[in-house]
């Protein structure tokens, strides 16, 4: 029974992009600041090129959902609700007179949450109690473990040019250590809504081999290079053998004029180095840079 409810609570949170490892480190992962702006709204067009003097209003409204619900169990003939399912959700919404903006960041919320909503994915609220919903109702069995499942999206970065968000997904089950982590950023462009992606990069092997310097330098410095030669997918040694690559699920995002890149669990080393990530200052990768890519930096 207890299997089938880890399997029936993994399913849940697998809806969205998969269970992933992440932890805290000293590389791009680290700032935290919830910065609030005011000004007009400009036309909502998607040509980063064509924008007006003014930033449109941009700031946040914290929305909190919590509930849990005690698990009527029976074994050996005895009724027991000592095990919980519990839901919790804190999410930064977006508040602005940019409709493109606003509209572009709360499709991104939908994604990362999962596909089986039907409603209009702009109504945030109206989601994040959907799927409350959806977690509380699981069909009750005998004997069942408790779960939680934790929801944290905040807002980090809003300046003129971007707003940059981080979504973490936490999932533990009653008898640790089954816990499953994921960790997801995103960036959009202040005026137009659009969000910084892998299209928006010029990849050659030189900006390959920044990315994988900055890791080494940042990331994997902790390690020896007897531990790191039996974590790593790659060889930074020889890239024939085993070549290195830039993050195929999780696009790039912008903290502190900083492009940062970030990897899922087991994509380019051992699971139990968690999402490895690092970060380049904007003079490294401008070179890399599509126009539509440089505006999310500077205001033409």
């Amino acid at each position: 029974m207890r299997k089938t409810l880890i399997l029936l609570a993994i399913a849940g949170l697998m809806m969205a992009c998969g269970t992933k490892n992440t932890r805290q480190n000293n590389g791009a992962t680290n700032t935290e600041t919830n910065q609030e702006t005011t000004s007009v709204e400009p036309s909502a067009t998607q040509n980063p090129a064509v924008m007006e003097d003014a930033q449109p209003f941009f700031t946040v409204e914290p929305f909190v959902v919590e509930e849990a619900k005690p698990l009527r169990n029976k074994e050996d003939g005895e009724e027991s609700f000592e095990e919980l399912i519990s839901f919790k959700c804190a999410i930064d919404l977006p508040l602005t007179d940019n409709q493109a903006l606003h509209d572009s960041i709360c499709y991104w919320f939908s994604n990362q949450f999962g596909s089986d909503y039907n409603g209009d994915p702009r109504e945030v609220k109206a989601m994040v109690n959907h799927y409350k919903d959806r977690t509380l109702d699981i069909e009750e069995e005998d004997d069942m473990e408790g779960f939680e499942l934790k929801y944290n999206v905040k807002m980090l970065e809003a300046n003129d040019r971007y707003v940059t968000y981080r979504y973490d997904l936490f999932f533990e089950s009653s008898s640790a250590p089954r816990a499953g982590f994921e960790t997801t950023y995103a960036t959009f462009n202040r005026n137009t809504g659009q969000r910084f992606t892998r299209q928006l990069l010029k990849v050659d092997a030189s900006l390959e081999q920044l990315v994988m310097n900055a890791l080494l330098e940042q990331f994997f410095s902790a390690w020896n290079d007897d531990d790191l030669a039996e974590l790593l997918f790659f060889d930074p040694e020889d890239d024939e053998d085993r070549p290195f690559f830039l993050p195929q699920y999780d696009d790039p995002w912008i903290l502190d004029d900083h492009l940062c890149f970030g990897y899922s669990e087991h994509e380019i080393a051992d699971r139990c180095t968690g999402q490895p990530n690092c970060q380049l200052p904007y003079h490294d990768v401008e070179p890399y840079l599509t126009e539509s890519g440089k505006a999310f930096f500077s205001l033409p």
